[in-house]
């Protein structure tokens, strides 16, 4: 479980990471891909939030399923078409990193264009967002699972730290001091 809570939490941390960035780097023309990057860390942390307070276990119905997969379609299409596109043009039209002769260093043996650099970043987006995807969807199958077994470990730890406060007339570990 923590290694599914370090991916989401990477991602979403790299996505802070790159608003802020970019709102340094360039402060006007940035304002799609910088709302683009806090509504996927929103949504990411409201799923998040759900599953660390999963409610009532109750059969899935259709309703609630086809709510469901409307839900990661959108998440999809925020997290895998639209952030990387609002990057990419950003990147092309404010930071001029579309052109392959704007070398970042250039040796005689790899020359190292911002083209290159700005699809690096882009593929550090596709490939963090669907890990933290896939980690969601992990996370979201057991987490009725997960609160029992936190319920248990907390039930556990609060029968072993109860103290009898004596015995009773009739010989019983109290619980309470009379």
């Amino acid at each position: 479980m923590l290694i599914h809570k370090a991916i989401v939490g990477a991602a979403t941390g790299g996505l802070v990471t790159l608003a802020a960035l970019v709102l340094l780097l360039h402060p006007t023309g940035s304002e799609r891909l910088v709302v683009a990057c806090l509504l996927q860390v929103i949504v990411t942390v409201v799923v998040v939030g759900l599953i660390e307070r999963p409610g009532v276990r109750r059969p899935t119905t259709w309703a609630g399923a086809m709510a469901g997969a409307i839900a990661f379609v959108g998440l999809s299409v925020l997290t895998l078409a639209f952030v990387p596109h609002e990057w990419i043009t950003f990147a092309d039209a404010e930071l001029n990193w579309g052109r392959r002769d704007l070398l970042i260093f250039d040796t005689a043996v790899i020359d190292f264009s911002r083209q290159a650099f700005r699809d690096i970043i882009e593929a550090g987006l596709y490939t963090n967002t669907f890990a933290a995807m896939l980690a969601l969807m992990l996370l979201w199958q057991r987490r009725f699972d997960l609160a029992e077994e936190k319920a248990a470990k907390q039930a556990a730890k609060a029968e072993k730290e109860a103290v009898p406060a004596g015995t009773s007339a009739y010989g019983r570990p109290m619980t309470k001091q009379a």
